[in-house]
């Protein structure tokens, strides 16, 4: 009996021990918040090394990052069994965790790269790997592009223009991307559907050395069939509105097809016409002047688009930081007793982001 007792109390003191070394195997730092150039799983990524960050958590006081080790892979399923064939960092001695940089092999246009990261603590214990994540690269080379810039020269100098192109898809859309950018602003809509929550877009530069342009996934606005892609583009900065569009699609059986603005390599891409209507200027700093009594689709027949000056011959990006989408301003006058005088209180621009 007492042997059996003696028995019985080891056994506890082994399992508790085991318990406690299985609590202790991993580190006491948790990774999570995985970033790339500053953004969350960002589409059109254009640097060809793109800086990585993390965030790190611990329930200890004085915990810190002493090593870390990053898995770039093809595939997500890849990646989920530790197969990184596009990169591994191996373990790096370094507390460093925003802005590091990928180090592997040169990237390519287009392709989407599913990334996670594991660290070591203070003790040298290797925390578990953190939940995936991604970037997708951008328009890297000037041969991507076979969109081109158009404009109108036929009137409605300063004027907002409104462009419009139909086209139609054979078949239904596995995934959808959309490369596009409208000087001085745009806003872009897919079936009536406005595309993104940026404004103000794009981002101002010198537009004879550089125009920004933006990514958007629309597999999910577009649809087996008809479609029609609307962009109204105001002067902005810019006295004659441009606008360049590129749109590839890649369908449920694996093919792809292009379709942008003046493409004549796509008999499925609609001719791009263009109109003016209530918008009649917006700019950055006297803001927007409309007619509401116009109306871009009864009150103004379309005209065919004509070829604008070739800005650029290939662009950046602008997607990764959007403008923050204004919900909502408010202003009122109110007039003070004092003869003269007025008190003008404007509202807050709120923003979702």
């Amino acid at each position: 009996m007492q042997i059996m007792k003696h028995t019985l109390r080891f056994l506890l003191l082994f399992a508790s021990m085991a318990a406690i070394g299985a609590l202790s195997s991993h580190a006491a730092i948790n990774v999570s918040g995985l970033r790339c150039e500053d953004a969350v799983n960002p589409l059109g990524i254009d640097a060809a090394k793109p800086r990585l960050s993390w965030l790190l958590t611990s329930s200890e006081r004085g915990q810190a990052q002493t090593a870390y080790q990053i898995l770039v892979a093809s595939d997500k399923d890849k990646l989920r069994s530790d197969q990184a064939d596009i990169w591994d960092s191996g373990k790096v001695v370094s507390d460093q965790s925003i802005q590091v940089l990928y180090k592997g092999p040169t990237l390519s246009s287009r392709q989407r790269y599913f990334w996670k990261v594991r660290v070591w603590d203070k003790s040298g214990v290797a925390s578990t790997y953190s939940e995936s994540a991604f970037w997708e690269m951008a328009l890297l080379s000037p041969r991507d592009w076979k969109a081109h810039w158009i404009g109108f020269t036929g009137g409605w100098l300063g004027r907002a223009l409104y462009f419009r192109s139909d086209l139609t898809l054979a078949k239904p859309v596995r995934r959808a991307r959309v490369y596009v950018s409208g000087i001085g602003y745009y806003e872009l809509r897919l079936n009536g559907i406005k595309v993104g929550d940026n404004v103000l877009d794009p981002g101002f530069t010198d537009y004879t050395k550089r125009v920004l342009y933006a990514t958007y996934d629309v597999g999910s606005e577009l649809k087996t069939g008809h479609n029609v892609i609307g962009v109204t583009v105001g002067n902005g900065w810019w006295n004659r509105p441009q606008l360049l569009l590129q749109l590839e699609v890649t369908y449920t059986d694996g093919s792809d097809e292009t379709f942008g603005t003046l493409s004549s390599f796509n008999q499925n891409n609609g001719t791009w016409r263009v109109t003016s209507g209530p918008i009649l200027t917006t700019a950055f700093m006297t803001g927007r002047s409309t007619m509401p009594g116009l109306r871009s689709r009864d009150g103004t027949p379309w005209s065919e688009t004509r070829i604008g000056t070739a800005i650029i011959s290939t662009g950046r990006r602008a997607g990764r930081f959007p403008t923050p989408s204004l919900v909502r301003v408010e202003s009122w006058f109110h007039r003070q007793s004092i003869p003269s005088r007025w008190w003008i209180p404007f509202g807050l621009f709120q923003s979702r982001k």
